[in-house]
């Protein structure tokens, strides 16, 4: 019986980060940004067991972006939460100096 429960158990936490993957992936599509899927460069185990540190992991999706020919900006989703990734030098000074006037 503990063997059934403890198998259930990791389904469902299976499943939990499955989806917690997956979600608001539709979020930068919808709003017609290019959108990079950073799960094909980094998986959770290599997040969990910190294989990698931070800045190897900024460095993969920079090369990463970089191969599919993003100029501008891209859009991710890190956690389910969306987020943008600004690689044009001037743009980030615009984007740099509106947040400090506003």
């Amino acid at each position: 019986m503990f063997w059934l429960l403890l198998a259930v158990l990791g389904v469902l936490v299976w499943i939990c980060f499955k989806r917690l993957k997956t979600w608001n992936h539709s979020y930068w599509p919808s709003r017609n940004v290019q959108f990079f899927n950073k799960s094909k460069l980094i998986s959770y185990w290599d997040l969990f067991t910190m294989k990698y540190g931070f800045h190897d992991i900024e460095s993969r999706v920079y090369g990463g972006v970089k191969a599919e020919g993003v100029k501008d900006y891209v859009g991710l989703v890190d956690l389910g939460s969306p987020s943008v990734y600004i690689m044009d030098p001037s743009l980030i000074k615009t984007v740099l100096v509106i947040l400090q006037l506003n």
